[in-house]
């Protein structure tokens, strides 16, 4: 925040691209140097503000996290198996994590085979998640399945092993996981036959589409929508090498940058939706060109 409050003092940036750890952490901040003519713009976690563009995933739209409880949901439909789901919980205290739980019961809706245990908040933390985890499984043996709110990795998939709970799928006592994020640990996990998939929740489309809405914005002074949201899916046996979005296969996330180290610009002209009700915005998000400032700016 104070790095942001002495660049705008010095008129020094044209803008602000932003990570924030929490909501209303930088609102002060990006507000003052909104008033002095330096938008923000922010991804992946949104800044509480009117004032500042975000793009990523509405956790709790119908594009949401929603596709993690269908999977589960589908799983003992598909089954005819009870469910007990262990939720992980991220920081309560954070808005975005309120979503994820929200939008995740929106996908279970309540079914009459599925049964979920929530645990204390671990505020994002590698030893806590973990440690939440084997507790839960070793005080609670009934539990088969796990779901976290994200940003852990392989947290839950080592809270299993350590409560004797990482076995095949075809043990009795196999445990189903749903990795939260799309990058390379995950993809080890699956492919060593540790979870059943992930959800494709990775930055760089949030990144590319949050730098080409601050060049459209901030640059050329184009309107832009104060949500601009990606749709959100699993990634399992079924499409883990196949599913494509935005002229890139899914898959190529979860080997950066280990096996590709080049960025892809993304074609964010399709499936791209504005606000809670998903609007489709018509054209999507154009990448910015200098024929575009030229042609706005008349030279």
């Amino acid at each position: 925040m104070g790095q942001i409050e002495d660049i705008t003092a010095a008129r020094s940036a044209d803008f602000y691209i932003t990570f924030p750890a929490h909501e209303h952490m930088l609102v002060p901040a990006v507000e003052k140097a909104f008033e002095a003519g330096i938008p923000a713009y922010a991804y992946c976690t949104y800044v509480a503000s009117e004032n500042v563009p975000f793009c990523g995933f509405d956790f709790d739209g119908p594009y949401g996290e929603c596709c993690a409880g269908e999977w589960y949901r589908d799983l003992a439909e598909r089954t005819g198996e009870e469910l007990y789901i262990f939720e992980v919980w991220g920081a309560m205290g954070m808005e975005t994590c309120k979503e994820r739980h929200e939008g995740f019961h929106m996908g279970i809706d309540n079914h009459p085979l599925i049964t979920v245990l929530e645990s204390e908040d671990t505020g994002f933390q590698t030893e806590r998640i973990m440690e939440a985890v084997t507790n839960a499984f070793l005080a609670h043996p009934e539990l088969n399945a796990v779901w976290e709110h994200g940003g852990s990795g392989g947290a839950p998939i080592e809270g299993l092993k350590a409560a004797g709970r990482l076995l095949p799928p075809d043990d009795p006592m196999h445990v189903y996981a749903m990795v939260h994020d799309c990058d390379s640990l995950s993809m080890e996990i699956f492919e060593d036959g540790l979870c059943e998939g992930m959800e494709d929740i990775e930055p760089w489309r949030q990144a590319d589409l949050v730098v080409k809405v601050a060049f459209l914005n901030g640059i050329l002074g184009q309107p832009v929508p104060l949500n601009v949201n990606c749709p959100l899916s699993i990634l399992d046996e079924t499409n883990m090498y196949t599913k494509k979005l935005w002229g890139a296969a899914n898959y190529i996330y979860c080997r950066m940058p280990d096996d590709y180290n080049l960025w892809p610009v993304l074609d964010t002209t399709e499936n791209i939706f504005e606000g809670i009700n998903y609007t489709e915005i018509p054209g999507g998000i154009p990448t910015p060109t200098k024929e575009m400032r030229m042609e706005l700016l008349g030279y």
